[in-house]
């Protein structure tokens, strides 16, 4: 058992500061010790095995029961090697789903609250309707104004981004929880030095979460990340914040953040509506 408190508070922008606390408490083990894992006994399961059947669990449970959502999305990346700023956005988004004998496409509406760089820059993606392009407001300091269609894994819509416009929200958050496990089992076949913990009574934002903290000591072929942490919505039973690390270069050093996301201010299944996703709608600048 061992305790930590880690505090992280982030102010957003002028009219909102969103504070974003998480801490850490009462670690417990899972599968292997967290400090030793090199028995590699056939009974022994691995120790990611677990937090693979919660992710899921989690994928299953966001299937059967949240159709839409809004939040603020606070994100901050690593690309091209570079460490950028945090970015906030409201978002809508909308799962692919079967309402009667109707598909629903999956819809992702985005307004960038901040920085100055991006404030005021909306994103508008339907699966499957214009072409299957999203709509983009530049907003910004520089030529606002400029809307455009692009492809969403094109250069320019990747631009300053790791992932593209449709592996945003909670369904794809699980659905990459688990790629990354069953990845990190399949290359971490004798068991390595994987390191696995839960932390019960974790906070993020203030509300309660479950901690599962994945740590890989020593770099190797095939492991994407050297520390990673996913915070799970106790009440909404959602993952809400992702952050994993890379290697640091010396031991003396911090982790280096590869990418963080949080989602805060959460509300589920709005019922929205095809306007929700309309480039026409008044409130939007997409026209």
């Amino acid at each position: 058992m061992r305790a930590e408190l880690r505090m992280l508070s982030i102010t957003a922008y002028s009219g909102l500061s969103i504070s974003i606390t998480c801490c850490l408490l009462a670690a417990a083990t899972s599968g292997a010790s967290p400090t030793t894992s090199g028995d590699t006994t056939s009974a022994q399961r691995h120790p990611l095995q677990k937090p693979l059947e919660i992710a899921r669990e989690i994928r299953e449970h966001i299937r059967k029961n949240i159709r839409d959502y809004s939040c603020v999305l606070v994100k901050r990346e690593r690309v091209d090697g570079k460490l950028r700023n945090h970015e906030y956005m409201f978002a809508k988004v909308r799962h692919e789903q079967q309402v009667a004998d109707n598909s629903v496409p999956l819809g992702v509406y985005l307004s960038f609250l901040g920085p100055s760089s991006v404030k005021g820059r909306e994103v508008l993606y339907v699966q499957g309707e214009n072409n299957n392009q999203l709509i983009a407001r530049n907003g910004g300091k520089r030529f606002a104004y400029i809307v455009t269609s692009l492809d969403p894994d094109s250069e320019t819509a990747m631009h300053g981004n790791r992932y593209p416009i449709t592996d945003i929200g909670f369904l794809r958050l699980a659905d990459r929880l688990i790629e990354l496990a069953e990845h990190n089992i399949e290359a971490d076949g004798d068991l390595g030095d994987c390191q696995v913990q839960f932390y019960e009574g974790s906070r993020v934002d203030n509300r309660l979460c479950r901690c599962i903290e994945v740590k890989y000591p020593q770099p190797r072929e095939g492991l994407q990340f050297h520390l990673a942490r996913v915070f799970i919505d106790e009440e909404l039973r959602i993952p809400i914040r992702y952050e994993a690390y890379e290697w640091p270069t010396a031991e003396s050093e911090e982790p280096p953040l590869l990418e963080e996301y949080t989602y805060t201010r959460i509300r589920l299944n709005h019922g929205f509506s095809r306007v929700d996703f309309d480039r026409t709608n008044v409130a939007y600048r997409l026209k």
